[in-house]
């Protein structure tokens, strides 16, 4: 199976749990993609275990759950305010980021 009917179920299961037109749907599969994949470059050394996006009309919120989340917000919240930053300049709308502690391994 390739990369390619794997994104279409993807954006499929997508449409029937949210009611989304294909076009929004692959929009949103593919923006969820890209926040995954920036959160997990920048914050390699933090053990995230997994990622949560919630959307709502107006918010994107963020779900991290991390063995060490003192490396996802940093000192005085200064990491969490530009991973907040970055990830609202790639939705577009403003971002909401949680970070949960993970105790023991994945």
């Amino acid at each position: 199976m390739t990369d390619d009917s794997a994104f279409k179920r993807q954006v499929r299961a997508r449409m029937a749990e949210t009611g989304e037109k294909y076009t929004v749907a692959r929009r949103l599969v593919i923006e969820d993609a890209a926040i995954r994949a920036m959160l997990i470059r920048h914050m390699e050394p933090a053990g995230i275990s997994r990622i949560e996006i919630e959307r709502r009309w107006d918010q994107v919120r963020v779900h991290v759950y991390s063995s060490r989340p003192g490396v996802v917000i940093g000192r005085r919240g200064e990491e969490a305010d530009r991973i907040r930053a970055n990830l609202a300049e790639l939705t577009g709308t403003q971002v909401a980021l949680n970070v949960w502690e993970v105790r023991g391994p994945n």
